[in-house]
């Protein structure tokens, strides 16, 4: 039953987004849709910027998943090209920056330029993709407010790879800093440690407080978040005054 709600809220939460992307559109009665403009191939830069495509996790954790309007935009015009061009290139996407926050990427990008390739081998959803590409390990950890530990699932390895990358390969090309002779400046780690003064302490456990109320469901979204939280906590780590 939890994961049919979740299904069902994914599916909502989709279908309100479409909703949005379309009244878009429609505001300006004299606006040129996608289809009228007869493109036939899309070539993106900075490509990272569309790595927030929806996926749906219903067993998988660990994962910092969100969508973003841009990339779900990007994945409804590349299908439509495929449906008008089938079996011709259609996209091609450039970034230096292919993973850089989560594994679910990965899969986004797959998503994006092997729908075909994912769903012959059985892994089109994002459950199936993590159950055989991404190895999960439960451990302790500290508590994002630093007051106590708790137990969570998350990613911690690629499985699997020679096959992942395989597949990868069939659509992406890869060049690493070594092949290109990228010039790089040496650096030096120096690690300076200072003591929280008073204030400090008693604004870091404010914060905690706040999330222990978030976490506990007291307080409504528009009320407080953790987004809130934590820049407010990175702000008070730089400098208190701010």
């Amino acid at each position: 039953r939890r994961t049919q709600k979740r299904i069902a809220a994914a599916l909502r939460r989709l279908e309100a987004q479409l909703d949005k992307i379309r009244d878009d559109a429609r505001r300006d009665p004299d606006t040129v849709t996608f289809e009228q403009l007869g493109v036939d191939h899309i070539s993106i830069d900075e490509l990272h910027y569309f790595r927030r495509l929806m996926v749906t996790a219903t067993s998988q954790s660990g994962f910092s998943l969100g969508h973003s309007k841009r990339a779900t935009d990007l994945h409804l015009k590349l299908r439509s090209l495929s449906d008008r061009h089938p079996n011709k290139p259609i996209f091609a996407g450039f970034t230096g920056t292919l993973i850089s926050n989560t594994l679910a990427e990965i899969f986004v990008w797959q998503t994006l330029t092997q729908p075909e390739r994912l769903a012959e081998a059985g892994v089109d959803t994002f459950d199936s993709w993590a159950a055989t590409f991404v190895k999960l390990e439960t451990a302790v950890e500290v508590k994002p407010t630093g007051q106590g530990f708790h137990m969570r699932r998350r990613p911690r390895a690629i499985r699997n790879a020679p096959e992942l990358a395989a597949m990868l390969s069939e659509t992406c090309d890869t060049v690493t800093a070594e092949q290109i002779g990228l010039e790089r400046p040496d650096f030096t780690i120096h690690n300076v440690v200072s003591a929280p003064t008073e204030p400090t302490q008693k604004a870091v456990l404010h914060l905690a407080k706040r999330a222990d109320d978030i976490y506990a469901g007291l307080v409504r979204q528009d009320e407080d978040n953790m987004l809130a939280i934590c820049g407010e906590g990175r702000a008070l780590a730089l400098d208190p005054a701010l």
